[in-house]
């Protein structure tokens, strides 16, 4: 019960695919896709149209839920820029995070899946 917040690496996505597996039946899961690299001013916080605001919350009990946000966005605006993953949760369990992507942990990127 209650709030929680976590974010991911740096990823690299390769698709803009993004699945959560959550529990969630009287709480909500917000998503946010900030900048992976803050190298200026500029380039700090979350992409235009990808903030918790534009998040479309998720709630129930889903094992491969799309994440999305207002208008129908999904992370294939974002594939090859740096992302990290930022999520909010209310009363709600995150189990899995499915997506195709590279962790970029500085030099050089490390593929994953």
């Amino acid at each position: 019960g209650g709030f929680g917040y976590f974010g991911t690496r740096n990823l690299i996505f390769k698709n803009g695919d993004l699945r959560l597996n959550f529990l969630a039946p009287n709480g909500r899961i917000w998503v946010q896709a900030s900048h992976g690299q803050v190298t200026g001013p500029d380039t700090s916080g979350p992409y235009p149209g990808f903030s918790f605001d534009d998040s479309e919350p998720l709630w129930g009990d889903e094992l491969d839920a799309p994440v999305r946000w207002k208008n129908g966005k999904n992370l294939a605006e974002l594939v090859g820029s740096g992302v990290r993953l930022e999520f909010k949760l209310v009363q709600a369990q995150i189990y899995a995070v499915h997506a195709d992507f590279n962790i970029h942990y500085g030099d050089p990127i490390i593929s994953r899946i």
